[in-house]
């Protein structure tokens, strides 16, 4: 089966290298408004567009910490900040702005087609935004229409991105004029990065902010044919269990790769193609190819898994490279941890390990046995030494949303947590480096892994791999939706879509009214639950807010809640994940309207007599079935593990739509099913099994 995932990847990946489009004009607002001009559109209005040099709308009251503005130039921004001129005294609630930001005059007489692409984030209050076109110096306006699906005090991302064909008005034209305009009271509207072209700017990673910002801060991609950006000439390479060092090096010198590095007692390997040179590769190092480099790793039956290099991202930021040097000694203040403390995996941007309200809680390690050296509080896998340090602060933030939840609702939980840096300064890691730390997670016997981070594109066999071993012992990945807005049933996001039992998936609501927050990434398939993802307050190091604390925004945020609860399960003493992921689902409250969005509209609760029952019992959510094969062709098989009786076997599709059902009086566990579901399309499903009041789910995939 695991040749078959692979054969269908590798068909997948003709690569080419990734080129960006020239814009014919750019504004990257980074020192002023580039001569884009503020003028007022009604009499009676004096609301305006400025220029902010932290890409924020904080002048007003309603602003509450949040993130500036995620574009690719970051820093300054334009900025229509309705609260805060109601602040200053400029305008009032009840007569609303017109303002518009108007461009300089831009030449398009070559250009037939006109795209305008910028960066922007918004809130809505009662209020209408659009952009519009003049080619007569002012007079008529054409309009396009933006963000007519934000509803009342709602707010796009924080890095959403938009692109808007205006050839029919700009089109071959000489002087255009190009302004955006904003009809309302609160709140904000900035507006970033805004760059013009002459043909579609088709994305080069899907969604182009994350190929747009490997650009701009000068790391090397390559674009597969799913639109997703890897390391070029790098593949990650696991080996069956057995094979010696000299038939791995046989398979490198074979294939021209270079050993750049292995993880994990040497489980997986990084090859390098087109490197002379080193004691690792034979001959001249004249790589053939990676795609024939990747053709041929998979052929052999010593190699269990094989993909290029995959970037994944947890949230981008400007950062400062701060060197993290390796730590001569254990850090002033953490101590020994209860031998039964519950131990949480971080894969994240690193922890600041000194922070008050974090040190007491970090894991110390005893020193056994498990191929790091010094692993005093655990790994750094982005400098590869012991100092997982937090040098963009992601990471901190996620460590502090699980220990104040713990606290504050089970402060009899012994738990630690051990940092594993997998994401840089800029927040971005790739397949090697979390695979790897995903499988020292599980050496170091962790029970919860949290995964604030994903990619788009192709599934990987590597991370699939890992994140099926950790179910062998007992192991949960708590992972996040993403934050682009985007139905995962048509853009599936991973780790978050695995078809895989331990692993719940978060989106995220947002208060006061609970609502499904318009970022989150949503599918009630892909999508377990939601828990709180907005304005969340938090710890991160003192160099990045100067308190120790900040509020940020995503489902990076939500994931880690979840992260808590599940942890509270385990500290009851049951150490079975699906117990654990049973408990944490069906203790959630259930909203129907948000159905769509997640799994029965579950949101996250802290019912801690719920997520600690005394007595382990049959839900919606247990493993009481045993379904295989998964992925599947045309048949499956479900074995009972206890007797049912009155039992409604169905699979459906994304959509809901029931294509197989079949009821069943008396189920026994010798009595095995075999579902036959021929001339169905390859991708996920949901099988549904009901006795009674119980239901339980599992994740399908037909390939």
């Amino acid at each position: 089966m695991k040749s078959k995932i692979i054969l269908t990847l590798l068909l997948l990946m003709s690569c080419y290298l990734a080129k960006s489009q020239t814009p014919i004009a750019s504004f990257s607002f980074d020192n002023d408004l580039d001569g884009w001009t503020s003028e007022n559109l009604l009499s009676n209005n004096e609301g305006f567009w400025s220029w902010t040099s932290k890409g924020k709308a904080d002048l007003g009251i309603y602003w509450n910490g949040r993130d500036s503005i995620y574009s690719t130039s970051l820093g300054g921004a334009a900025v229509m900040d309705g609260d805060g001129n109601i602040a200053a005294g400029i305008g009032n609630a009840d007569t609303p702005f017109g303002t518009g930001l108007v461009s300089p005059l831009l030449d398009f007489s070559s250009n037939p087609k006109v795209f305008v692409k910028f960066n922007q984030y918004y809130r809505n209050f009662n209020g209408e935004t659009r952009i519009e076109v003049s080619t007569d110096g002012g007079n008529m306006w054409d309009s396009y229409p933006v963000n007519n699906e934000v509803l009342q005090n709602v707010e796009t991302s924080a890095g959403d991105e938009q692109v808007i064909d205006i050839s029919n008005s700009a089109g071959s034209v000489g002087e255009v004029l190009v302004r955006f305009v904003f009809f309302g009271n609160y709140y904000y509207w900035i507006i970033d990065d805004v760059e013009f072209y002459d043909e579609d700017p088709s994305p080069q990673t899907f969604p182009t902010r994350y190929s747009d910002s490997l650009e701009m801060y000068g790391y090397p991609f390559e674009i597969d044919s799913s639109n997703w950006a890897y390391i070029p000439n790098e593949l990650v390479v696991q080996y069956k269990d057995g094979v010696t060092a000299t038939e791995r090096q046989a398979l490198r010198d074979s294939l021209g790769a270079s050993l750049k590095e292995s993880c994990v007692c040497d489980r997986l390997e990084l090859w390098e193609f087109g490197v002379a040179g080193g004691d690792t590769l034979s001959g001249t190092g004249n790589s053939i190819g990676i795609n024939e480099g990747t053709k041929g790793a998979k052929s052999k039956p010593i190699v269990d898994g094989v993909d290029v290099n995959r970037y994944n991202f947890s949230q981008f930021n400007n950062a400062a490279n701060a060197p993290n040097n390796w730590l001569a000694d254990i850090p002033d203040g953490i101590l020994p941890a209860p031998a039964d403390a519950i131990r949480i995996g971080i894969l994240d941007t690193g922890i600041d390990y000194e922070h008050e309200d974090l040190v007491n809680y970090i894991y110390l390690y005893n020193q056994d046995e498990n191929c790091l050296n010094e692993d005093f509080i655990g790994w750094n896998f982005v400098n590869d030494n012991n100092n997982p340090y937090d040098d963009h602060s992601h990471g901190t933030h996620v460590a502090g949303i699980v220990v104040k939840n713990l606290e504050d609702n089970n402060p009899n939980c012994e738990f630690r947590i051990i940092p594993y840096k997998t994401h840089d300064y800029h927040g971005t890691s790739n397949l090697f480096d979390v695979t790897c730390a995903t499988y020292q997670a599980m050496v170091d016997s962790v029970s919860v892994i949290n995964d604030s981070w994903g990619f788009y594109g192709d599934s990987s066999i590597i991370l699939s791999n890992a994140v099926d071993t950790l179910r062998k012992y007992d192991i949960l990945v708590v992972t996040a939706s993403g934050n682009d807005s985007l139905d995962l049933s048509q853009n599936a996001q991973y780790p978050a879509c695995y078809v895989a039992p331990n692993v719940i998936t978060v989106g995220s609501y947002q208060t006061p009214d609970i609502q499904h927050s318009i970022f989150s990434n949503y599918d009630p398939i892909c999508v377990d639950i939601l828990a709180k993802g907005r304005d969340v307050n938090s710890t991160v190091p003192l160099y990045y807010s100067g308190t120790g604390y900040a509020k940020k925004t995503g489902t990076s945020m939500s994931a880690p809640a979840v992260t808590a609860a599940a942890a509270i399960a385990y500290c009851s003493g049951h150490t079975r994940y699906d117990w654990v992921k049973n408990n944490v689902l069906n203790c959630a409250q259930k909203i129907s309207s948000l159905s769509n969005k997640a799994l029965d509209g579950n949101i996250l609760s802290y019912n801690v007599p719920c997520l600690t029952p005394t007595e382990e019992v049959f839900s919606a959510h247990s493993e009481s079935f045993t379904v295989y094969p998964n992925p599947f062709f045309d048949e499956l098989s479900i074995v009972p593990n206890q007797k049912m009786e009155n039992v409604e076997i169905q699979v459906l599709n994304l959509t809901g739509q029931v294509i197989y059902q079949e009821y069943i009086s008396d189920w026994t566990t010798s009595s095995v099913k075999n579902i036959f579901i021929p001339k169905i399309p390859a991708g996920i499903y949901v099988l549904k099994v009901q006795s009674g009041q119980y239901i339980w789910s599992h994740k399908l995939l037909k390939i």
